[in-house]
C-alpha cells in the first residue's frame, strides 16, 4: 500500500510538473502573441500618420502655386501630427503674383542701377537717362554681369517658375537696386515663397 501511494504521488507529481510546463508555454505563447499584435497595431498607427502626413503636405505643395495661408498650413499639418516649420507661419505669395509683379520690380530695379551710374558717370548719361524713364530692359535671358543682363535670367526664371534660381541671380545686383521699393517688397515674397518650398521640401524628405 505504501509503495503503492508512494507511486501515486510520485505520478501526480510529475503530472502536475507536465501541467505548469505547458501553462508556462501557452503563457508564453500569448505574451508573443500580444507582443506581436502590439507591434502590428503600432505600425499600422505609423503607417497611418505616415500617410496623412504625406497627403497634408502634398496638399500644400499643391496649394503653395496659389499662395499659402499660416493659419490653413499650421491646422494641416498639426491635424497629420506635424509642426508647422516657421517659413510657413507667416503669409507667402503666390506663384502667380510673383510672376505678374516681377516686371515692375525688374524695372524699379533697372532705374535705379542707371541713375547710379549716371550719378557715377559711367555709361552714356543720355542712353541711361531714356532707357530709366522708359523702363525698357531685356527680355530675353543673356550673358553679362551687368544689372540688365542679371534681370534678364532673373526673368527667365521667375516665368519658369524656379523662384529660388532668380533669388540667386538678384543677388548680384547692387545693393541700391536691390532697396528700390518695387523689388525690395518682391524680394520679401520671394524669399518667402523659396523658403516655404524648402520647408516642405524637408517635411516630405524620408527621415521626416
Amino acid at each position: 500500500m505504501a509503495a503503492r501511494i508512494q507511486t501515486l504521488a510520485d505520478q501526480a507529481g510529475a503530472l502536475e510538473q507536465q501541467i505548469q510546463t505547458a501553462a508556462q508555454a501557452a503563457q508564453a505563447q500569448i505574451n508573443a502573441a500580444q507582443a506581436e499584435a502590439q507591434q502590428l497595431q503600432e505600425a499600422a498607427a505609423e503607417s497611418t500618420r505616415r500617410a496623412e502626413a504625406v497627403a497634408a503636405v502634398a496638399a500644400l505643395q499643391s496649394a503653395l502655386d496659389q499662395g499659402v495661408n499660416p493659419d490653413e498650413a499650421r491646422q494641416t499639418l498639426e491635424g497629420a501630427g506635424l509642426q508647422a516649420p516657421e517659413a510657413l507661419t507667416r503669409e507667402v505669395p503666390s506663384l502667380d503674383s510673383l510672376q505678374a509683379d516681377f516686371p515692375e520690380a525688374a524695372r524699379a530695379a533697372l532705374r535705379t542701377s542707371l541713375r547710379q551710374d549716371s550719378a557715377a558717370g559711367n555709361g552714356n548719361l543720355l542712353t541711361n537717362f531714356l532707357r530709366a524713364q522708359t523702363g525698357a530692359r531685356s527680355v530675353e535671358a543673356r550673358e553679362g554681369s551687368d544689372p540688365d543682363a542679371i534681370l534678364s535670367r532673373a526673368d527667365g526664371a521667375v516665368e519658369e517658375g524656379r523662384i529660388a534660381d532668380a533669388l540667386t541671380e538678384i543677388e548680384a545686383l547692387p545693393e541700391e537696386a536691390k532697396a528700390a521699393p518695387a523689388m525690395a517688397d518682391w524680394l520679401a515674397g520671394a524669399t518667402a515663397y523659396r523658403d516655404a518650398q524648402a520647408a516642405l521640401s524637408d517635411l516630405s524628405a524620408p527621415s521626416n
